[in-house]
């Protein structure tokens, strides 16, 4: 259940960093599976979605920190599900102090945004450890990002002039610090 991939050259599309991310999944999603079915009633549902909330904000959080897939749409797509749910969590604390008709139009409106979001939230993080050098990386998963973002240029996977001027700059930054 908890295998991971965590090559970074793989060509799976399913590869990503070594990280305590799918073991707060599991545990997450065990912890709620229990209360859920323990609990019923109407004060069960404001600690409900008050876990789902903080919990949700967490595993954002952790997406962002650790940017889990090599591959960038299953990573979008990863980061978009768990942003999602944190906008159905926070949505569902809004249903129960409001009373207003069509917040599933509200929910399916944001979607959308919420990828956009995550797309520019994942190329923003990875542009910030793109121009950190070697010495202020903070944690492996950092470097292993970097290293990933190298050898895509290596290999020709570059969209743009901008991130081949970036990556040629990153290159020329590791190849005078080491």
């Amino acid at each position: 259940m908890l295998f991971n991939e965590t090559q970074p050259v793989q060509e799976d599309v399913l590869s990503r960093m070594e990280s305590s991310f799918e073991v707060a999944l599991v545990i997450y999603r065990s912890l709620v599976g229990a209360f859920v079915g323990f609990c019923n009633g109407e004060s069960c549902s404001w600690v409900l979605i008050t876990v789902y909330i903080l919990a949700s904000g967490f595993l954002c959080f952790q997406y962002y920190k650790t940017v889990p897939y090599y591959n960038s749409f299953v990573s979008v797509f990863c980061g978009s599900s768990l942003f999602t749910y944190f906008w159905i969590a926070v949505n569902a604390l809004l249903m129960k102090f409001l009373n207003v008709n069509g917040h599933i139009v509200i929910i399916i409106v944001g979607i959308p945004l919420i990828a956009y979001l995550v797309k520019s939230l994942r190329e923003y993080r990875i542009e910030i450890l793109m121009k950190t050098t070697i010495d202020r990386l903070n944690t492996d998963i950092d470097a292993l990002l970097q290293v990933n973002k190298i050898t895509d240029f290596s290999r020709g996977v570059h969209r743009d002039s901008q991130e081949r001027m970036t990556m040629i700059g990153v290159i020329n930054l590791h190849v005078t610090e080491c």
